[in-house]
């Protein structure tokens, strides 16, 4: 039997979200650029302040890659920028193409809905079989009543853990979709040192929801050659060993269920700690340069400061010889 709920369902989800993400998108950036800009204006001013009063010691150079990294933030998050001209496209397209590069050869084409081609064919299998199960049903009978039970549940194993693996992908979509839209404010975030730890924790759950559609692809890839497998030994033809087919039926789709119940938990742990992982990397690399540099200017305070106690050592070994001459001429006077 052709089953396509969440084919059907995934194409208008994704249709709906890309043109949820432009126009939020272009709405946040809109409402943020004001506050944005004040943050900035009031930024520079209590920087020129500082300056001014001498209670930073940055120089012309810091001061010039600080507002060129403004700049290009400013630039990619901005409305027409490269966020939502690439960037925002990319991050609800790129699970799916990705998945598509894991899947089998056998498996379905369908460039965009991968995860959702691959559920409907489980479905479809599993509901096909128990179809053919309760057309052989039966209340009056006890091989009537074997059907009927491997039938009903087969349709529950197989609604049990399509639908479960359906919500999982829609929840990462629209979570996607919600994380794409508010992008910009997070790319906004990096301008102040405060706030950087808002895209941090974006990215890791743009990662992680990216992850979970291609984990369940990949293993829904696996899982319906295993099902279909199954199914197609399981013929009503020749006779069926009902407590056997039964048994096989729960306990596989019971180890599906736990295999897909754990994905979300594996996807987030491996790209949350490869995003924090990075970002601390980074702030190491930064720590060690701010030390760096910290160090240079002691280093040249310390060499300043002994060359002004030499020079003090010499005028007042100057002004000794000079009192000793003094002396020395008052002498011979007398």
């Amino acid at each position: 039997m052709d089953f396509h709920l969440f084919t059907d369902l995934f194409r208008h989800i994704d249709a709906a979200t890309a043109t949820f993400a432009t126009d939020v998108s272009g709405r946040v950036i809109t409402a943020a650029m004001p506050v944005i800009s004040a943050g900035l204006t009031l930024s520079f001013i209590f920087y020129g302040f500082l300056v001014a009063r001498g209670a930073v010691d940055h120089s012309l150079k810091d001061f010039m890659w600080k507002c060129l990294k403004i700049s290009l933030i400013v630039s990619v998050a901005s409305a027409g920028g490269i966020y939502q001209s690439q960037i925002a496209g990319a991050i609800q397209t790129a699970p799916d193409e990705f998945a598509t590069a894991l899947l089998p050869a056998s498996a379905p084409s369908a460039q965009g809905t991968q995860a959702a081609t691959m559920i409907d064919q489980a479905a479809s299998e599993g509901f096909s079989k128990a179809g053919d199960a309760f057309e052989k049903a039966g209340i009056f009978s006890k091989e009537g009543l074997s059907y009927t039970a491997f039938g009903v549940l087969c349709l529950l194993s197989t609604a049990l853990f399509t639908a479960i693996g359906g919500a999982f992908i829609l929840l990462a979509k629209i979570m996607l979709a919600l994380l794409a839209a508010l992008g910009p404010l997070f790319i906004f975030a990096l301008i102040f040192k405060a706030t950087t730890g808002f895209f941090e924790r974006w990215a890791g759950h743009v990662l992680g929801f990216s992850m979970l559609i291609v984990f369940v692809s990949a293993v829904f890839g696996l899982m319906i050659q295993l099902f279909t497998t199954y199914m197609e030994q399981a013929s009503f033809d020749n006779g069926l060993n009902f407590a056997g087919t039964i048994g096989g039926c729960v306990v596989l789709a019971v180890a599906f269920l736990f295999i897909i119940i754990k994905l979300p938990e594996y996807a987030s742990a491996m790209m949350g700690g490869i995003a924090a992982g990075l970002w601390y990397e980074a702030r190491i690399a930064a720590g060690i340069g701010r030390q760096t540099s910290g160090a240079g200017q002691v280093a040249v305070g310390s060499a300043a400061k002994a060359g002004a106690a030499g020079a003090g050592a010499g005028r007042a070994a100057g002004g000794a010889v000079r009192k000793a001459a003094g002396r020395f001429k008052g002498s011979r006077s007398g």
